[in-house]
């Protein structure tokens, strides 16, 4: 059994064997620990029963609440910025986080480095208001997924399981409208779907 007590044990009957022996001292090199990603969703569940989604949602709802969340940002520095493939503080990835009460709250709480590490899913299809959208996309966010499963209306309540497609084409528009007013200091955006 080859060990830490027997390396030891052995460097000491080496140096009385042969006294002129010198170890020079060994320094580990001090690094940062970083982690690649840390994925956060703020609660458990969704506005939608997409047809490809893999949660269950029989659970019951939980809403994390802005101590918790506040707990969580000390983990922030030390995640590696956001670069895609894997990389950054995921704010929402499986579930619909404009439902958190506290999800604004949560968003204005980020500090400016997360313009470089972190993001958000969102399917758009709560009722939003244009200043809602506002303080969304003002946060310190460094890209917003939106998810689009359908510009057609039957294909998007026949995919979500939903009727909420004039709410997601309105949020459309009104994030249409805030983009316009605001194209100096805003997130990226991407839209992501799922071929069916």
């Amino acid at each position: 059994m080859f060990g830490i007590k027997t390396a030891v044990h052995n460097m000491k009957r080496r140096l009385k064997d042969d006294g002129n022996i010198e170890f020079p001292p060994v320094t580990p090199e001090k690094q940062v620990m970083m982690f690649d990603a840390v994925n956060l969703d703020t609660n458990n569940t969704c506005n939608q029963r997409c047809r490809f989604c893999f949660t269950d949602f029989s659970n019951g709802k939980t809403n994390m609440d802005v101590d918790t969340f506040k707990a969580v940002l000390k983990v922030l520095p030390y995640v590696r910025n956001y670069a895609g493939g894997g990389y950054g503080f995921y704010f929402s990835c499986i579930y619909e986080p404009t439902i958190n009460p506290n999800f604004l709250e949560c968003l204005s709480l980020l500090p400016s480095i997360g313009k470089d590490k972190c993001f958000i899913t969102t399917n758009l299809a709560r009722p939003m208001t244009k200043e809602y959208i506002a303080e969304m996309i003002s946060s310190n966010v460094h890209l917003i997924n939106i998810s689009i499963e359908s510009l057609n209306e039957d294909k998007f309540e026949y995919i979500t399981q939903n009727k909420k497609f004039d709410v997601y084409k309105n949020n459309l528009e009104l994030l249409e409208e805030v983009i316009n007013e605001n194209k100096d200091d805003i997130p990226k955006f991407r839209f992501i779907t799922i071929l069916l």
